[in-house]
């Protein structure tokens, strides 16, 4: 359990000191980069969770309650959460 913590903990360090470098907006990347780097991160993940031997996570699509509330909260600039 420890181990998978402190993965997780440089998982999320990794994600942020990566995100927080200069690159594009996300508007300009092409759906196959978009999806690259989903894969990219999924993949380092998935890593992860073997090594800390936790079951594989699968890849769901989005509810269309889900989608309705992400672009409310684009469109509104307010933070929503799902009952």
């Amino acid at each position: 359990m420890k181990s998978f913590l402190m993965s997780l903990v440089l998982a999320v360090t990794t994600i942020s000191a990566y995100s927080q470098t200069t690159q594009p907006s996300t508007s300009e990347w092409s759906a196959k980069s978009k999806r690259a780097a989903e894969d990219a991160v999924a993949d380092r993940i998935e890593m992860m969770r073997a090594a800390a031997k936790r079951p594989a996570l699968k890849r769901v699509n989005p509810s269309v309650s889900e989608l309705e509330l992400v672009c409310t909260a684009a469109f509104t600039g307010k933070r929503l959460f799902h009952q």
